[in-house]
């Protein structure tokens, strides 16, 4: 598709011919799906984002795109545009396989991807080589397999989590197990193997060695250091799934987590597990791979608890962060994200400018603590750069901030 046609601006839904995604009819003007004889009515603006992503042919539609197309350019929250994701992904799921996938490009924006061909109208059976391919001709094909194949790559480069993004070749691989859910629940089986689709893709994007496995009986049998098992369930009106990251060798919980969300709310917590497990294991791995001895599973599961709380701004960052330099008090790290905490506390506290000026001390022997036991400690740089109560230290902070970066360019969050 040319440029020109990809600026295309509101969706007319009236106006829109029905099309195939592999075993689905999509009627626009309608906002019908049909699978199998069965008729699904959707929204008119999941329709839109539908149509939208289908028109692109296989090529990546920005956020911005969407909003102009199907928003009419409104100001919308970026939560209303992944409600809208989420629900089209869920259109894929009306026929089994999957018809089609949604792929998230982290930073740019949503991609269409074409699982299945459609089969030929019974009609006129068309049996040739170009009958199959579900989108444009065969050289439109092979770019949307090259453009995939592009969009795995910038996926895997791209880092999107709070401290920085995947390690180095010391990252271990993860093994995703089966997630539980009450066999008689059809649509928290469902749940649960989104949960884990959604975390093996957030893993895998990001860098890390991810394989879904069905044996979940000897853990130690893996091949993988470590392990994610989840469940999803519902407790009067809320859909929870709770997650947990072990050690593959000895079966031993290191981390764990609970996501939950009002029924009327629930699309989405699959992404918002997906992606918050990613990115607390992601801040966990890069720290320890920086250590300069090596770390235990006692204190590899402190640290995956301190990136949870010092990730979420939770309350009990600053005791989470204790806890780890009272059980690794050489590892670099956990002064830096102690002094981190810290200042993410004294941040909050604008309006008592003399309790965040009391933590600046605090904060200042954390960082001096971390950079003495490793120099190249980038998250104890970005520390200093967080602006401590009333203290703007615009310089100080720019050029701590510069430190954090020349040392880990990936450091998104300096």
């Amino acid at each position: 598709m040319s440029a020109e046609e990809l600026r295309e601006t509101k969706i007319d839904l009236a106006g829109e011919s029905d099309f195939r995604l592999g075993a689905l009819l999509i009627r626009p003007s309608t906002c019908q799906v049909v699978s199998s004889g069965a008729e699904e009515r959707v929204e008119p603006r999941v329709m839109e984002v539908l149509v939208t992503l289908y028109r692109a042919q296989g090529q990546t539609v920005t956020r911005d795109r969407l909003v102009d197309a199907c928003w009419d350019g409104r100001i919308v929250s970026d939560d209303a545009v992944t409600r809208a994701i989420a629900k089209v992904r869920q259109l894929a799921r009306s026929s089994d396989p999957p018809a089609f996938s949604v792929e998230t490009i982290p930073r740019v924006g949503f991609r269409l991807a074409i699982e299945f061909a459609p089969p030929p109208p019974a009609s006129s059976p068309d049996t040739s080589p170009a009958a199959a391919l579900p989108i444009g001709t065969p050289h439109k094909r092979r770019a949307m397999i090259v453009g995939a194949a592009a969009a795995a790559v910038c996926a895997v480069l791209t880092i999107y989590w709070a401290f920085g993004g995947f390690g180095t070749s010391q990252v271990p691989g993860v093994a995703v197990l089966p997630f539980a859910a009450p066999q008689a629940d059809t649509e928290l089986l469902q749940l649960s193997n989104r949960a884990r689709d959604g975390i093996a893709r957030h893993l895998a994007a990001s860098g890390v060695s991810t394989v879904l496995t069905e044996d979940s009986s000897r853990p130690q049998t893996l091949r993988s250091e470590l392990r994610v098992t989840g469940r999803a369930d519902k407790q009067g009106d809320k859909y929870l799934i709770a997650g947990a990251i072990g050690d593959s060798a000895t079966g031993l919980v290191l981390w764990s987590g609970t996501w939950d969300r009002p029924a009327a709310d629930v699309v989405g917590i699959d992404e918002e597990f997906g992606r918050s497990l990613s990115r607390i294991l992601g801040c966990a791995l890069r720290e320890r791979n920086t250590a300069r001895a090596a770390v235990s599973l006692e204190v590899f599961s402190l640290l995956l608890n301190a990136c949870d709380a010092v990730g979420r701004e939770a309350s009990n960052a600053v005791d989470a962060t204790r806890r780890l330099i009272g059980a690794a008090p050489t590892l670099a790290s956990a002064h830096a994200l102690h002094a981190f905490a810290l200042a993410i506390h004294a941040h909050q506290l604008d309006h008592l400018s003399e309790e965040a000026a009391a933590l600046t001390k605090e904060i200042r022997a954390s960082v001096a603590r971390a950079l003495a036991l490793n120099p190249n400690a980038a998250l104890a740089h970005v520390a200093l750069g967080v602006r401590i109560g009333t203290e703007a230290r615009y310089t100080e902070r720019e050029t701590n901030l510069r430190r954090a970066l020349e040392i880990d360019p990936s450091r998104v969050v300096a």
